[in-house]
């Protein structure tokens, strides 16, 4: 089990830019919050064949978040067989009671390596060096 307590700061001046929890291998799932055009959301969203440029499929209905509210993500991981991993993603507004999100996740493998669990920041156009951040309070895993 991993998870993570984070604050998402986006910039005004970009929509589209964010963040959260990512679990990647051959394909990826994230637990991303986002600043879109109608304010901030928190999904679940899947990638396979990522490699092959697969366009990433949303996988929750949006849970709506406040400008700069604290949120705790998690993944929960349970080992299947061969290579796979189910992953279940879930969310938590007050650190105490965790919301399962989105649909189940079997990680596999990447290339070279195992499938790996981390933070990402991302926007869609980069002009200059003046775009939001996450600030990860802690990275708990175990």
């Amino acid at each position: 089990r991993s998870s993570d307590l984070v604050h998402f700061h986006p910039t005004d001046k970009y929509k589209g830019e964010r963040g959260g929890l990512v679990v990647m291998g051959i394909d990826y799932a994230i637990l991303v919050i986002e600043n879109t055009a109608t304010g901030i959301r928190l999904t679940q969203n899947v990638c396979n064949n990522a490699k092959q440029g697969t366009a990433e499929s949303v996988e929750s209905k949006p849970v709506v978040l406040e400008y700069n509210q604290e949120v705790a993500l998690r993944v929960e991981v349970t080992k299947q067989d061969g290579n796979v991993a189910e992953c279940q993603f879930s969310y938590s507004l007050d650190r105490v009671n965790f919301v399962p999100i989105g649909k189940t996740f079997n990680a596999k493998e990447g290339q070279w390596i195992g499938a790996k669990v981390g933070m990402f920041m991302t926007r869609p156009v980069r002009n200059s060096n003046d775009g939001g951040w996450i600030d990860v309070n802690s990275f708990v895993v175990e």
